[in-house]
């Protein structure tokens, strides 16, 4: 459900770049995800978390979790966003070291958590990993059912399947350890994007294969 509630991950950004899909379309729903999470993922924690059997005590501070979305969702998106909008030729030149910076980042991240949480790591990783397939898989199936009866192009529905799939799993993992006080449920975030690029590589794998077609839309 955490992971589930967290907004659109910048990893579906990078994933559609390397791809050659529509980015701009995939950071717009990334934005839009991120500021609608702000609003959205405080409630469905609150609403959702109380009638989970077996909940294990998981209790949500509201208030501290809608102070830290601000910091995190809110304010670097309006910041990038001035950035962009007055230094747009700096933004520019410094892209490409921007962006392989935040990957290495996102993987020293997934490390220290997997390193942190080792054993619990080890106990969840049989469930994780189905639970993972399911989940992107369905996610990955609605967006591109939406954009399809929106009637966007191929390239487009495909981007739009990998936002749908994709979290934001340092959100998540952020959530777990000092929201609701349970550092130990970050160990699915971080299992959750390690099963979930195969996956991701492979749908984009069948868009490939799709674009060496004679007729390919």
């Amino acid at each position: 459900i955490l992971v589930a509630a967290s907004p659109g991950g910048a990893l579906s950004n990078y994933y559609c770049h390397l791809a050659g899909l529509d980015t701009a379309l995939s950071v717009v729903l990334t934005a839009a995800s991120s500021v609608l999470a702000f609003f959205l993922m405080p409630a469905v924690l609150a609403i959702s978390l109380p009638v989970i059997p077996e909940r294990q005590n998981i209790e949500i501070n509201v208030l501290a979790l809608v102070v830290r979305l601000l910091g995190m969702l809110v304010l670097p998106l309006v910041l990038g966003m001035l950035l962009r909008y007055r230094h747009a030729e700096a933004v520019e030149a410094s892209a490409r070291v921007v962006r392989r910076l935040s990957l290495v980042l996102v993987v020293a991240l997934l490390a220290l958590i997997v390193l942190d949480q080792w054993s619990t790591t080890q106990r969840i990783f049989p469930d994780a990993a189905w639970i993972s397939f399911l989940f992107t898989i369905g996610a990955a199936f609605l967006g591109w059912l939406s954009s399809l009866l929106m009637k966007m192009k191929s390239d487009q529905r495909y981007t739009t399947a990998v936002e749908f799939a994709v979290r934001n799993a340092g959100i998540a993992a952020v959530v777990a350890a000092s929201s609701m006080g349970r550092p130990e449920l970050a160990a699915f975030s971080a299992l959750f994007v390690v099963f979930q690029f195969p996956i991701v590589v492979g749908l984009l794998g069948l868009n490939h294969i799709r674009r060496q077609q004679p007729f390919a839309k």
